[in-house]
């Protein structure tokens, strides 16, 4: 005769299959059908057998790591690291980070937040890691003016907090324009204020290069809002901001 497993003694076996990286599936689609058939036979769940919440389960595993324990905030971003990531990909990015890769996928990327949430002092500091001199040999860039004399000569630069994100800018000291070209955040440290902290460094450093206005592509809705909170206001197909 099979062992037939309560519904505390699935819950526990769910857990530790999803720690160990493996599926789960068979045994939630188990635990679904046999709650009502428990809820059923005693009228009412046993307090010890009440099926936690997510945040529940969150806040028992790691919410020691966020003080306050698992915001609304944090939540939304744990959902949208377990759509934007595979299980393996949680791992990967949790060895990377020195952090054991055992558990749900959520608690993985809890895991990764965390980590992330007080990275030392030398992972805040801004580093340039790209300054290059070219030149533009035909009128393609947007941001440029008419009227500008080719060859033009323009400086490329690239950004970076370790393991953190980057953001690359272009400008060109003949014109004194400039242009945002990119910007990057790792997902477990987005919504922390590293985007505005690397928008602003570039910002900074493309004035006191004599530049009086500066440019970005609208690539998503985040960036624009990004681009805002920093003065851009739409123009044409870019966002600018005058210096």
């Amino acid at each position: 005769m099979p062992l037939r497993l309560n519904a505390k003694q699935l819950r526990e076996l769910i857990e530790s299959t999803e720690a160990g990286g493996g599926n789960a599936v068979e045994l939630v689609r188990e635990l679904e059908a046999l709650e009502p058939e428990a809820k059923h036979a005693t009228g009412r769940r046993d307090l010890r057998d009440e099926e936690e919440t997510l945040r529940d389960r969150l806040n028992r595993e790691v919410g020691d790591l966020f003080g306050g324990g698992v915001s609304d905030e944090l939540e939304s971003r744990l959902e949208a690291m377990d759509r934007d990531y595979g299980q393996k990909e949680l791992q990967e990015m949790c060895r990377g980070a020195g952090i054991s890769p055992s558990g749900h996928k959520k608690k993985l990327a809890a895991l990764l937040i965390a980590h992330n949430l007080a990275p030392t002092e030398k992972a805040r500091e801004i580093r340039i890691v790209r300054d290059e001199t070219a030149f533009y040999e035909e009128p393609l860039h947007p941001a440029l003016p008419e009227g500008v004399r080719y060859p033009v000569q323009y400086k490329e630069i690239k950004a970076v907090i370790d393991d953190i994100g980057h953001i690359t800018y272009i400008y060109w000291p003949s014109v004194r324009v400039g242009h945002i070209e990119a910007i990057d955040i790792e997902p477990a440290s987005r919504r922390l204020g590293f985007g505005s902290k690397l928008m602003q460094f570039a910002i900074d450093d493309m004035k006191k290069k004599g530049i009086v206005k500066v440019s970005a592509s609208i690539l998503s809705k985040a960036g624009a809002q990004l681009l805002k909170a920093h003065g851009f206001s739409f123009a044409n197909d870019l966002m600018e901001v005058r210096l």
